[in-house]
């Protein structure tokens, strides 16, 4: 029998609680092997940690259309611009 729709899984939020809670306990230490790191090493953690602590972005946000530019160009010369009058004829 499967969970209906919309439900939290029970296990899933059990096991973010755990996680937290072990981050939690430990930020102080977690902070002092980050301060060991740098450059690279740094960037690239910090960057993992983020992924943890930001929210995902929703399936729509994802998807947005992006929206549509005019561009109108300046500074064509008088023989450009009668060829592309006579191509709308």
């Amino acid at each position: 029998m499967s969970r209906p729709t919309g439900s939290k899984n029970k296990v899933t939020l059990q096991t973010r609680k755990l996680l937290q809670n072990i981050v939690e306990n430990n930020i102080d230490k977690i902070e002092t092997e980050l301060q060991t790191l740098s450059g690279k090493q740094f960037i690239d953690s910090i960057i993992k940690i983020i992924e943890f602590v930001t929210p995902k972005p929703k399936e729509e946000e994802e998807h947005q259309e992006i929206p549509k530019l005019q561009i109108k160009l300046t500074g064509l010369n008088e023989s450009a611009t009668n060829s592309q009058q006579a191509d709308k004829v």
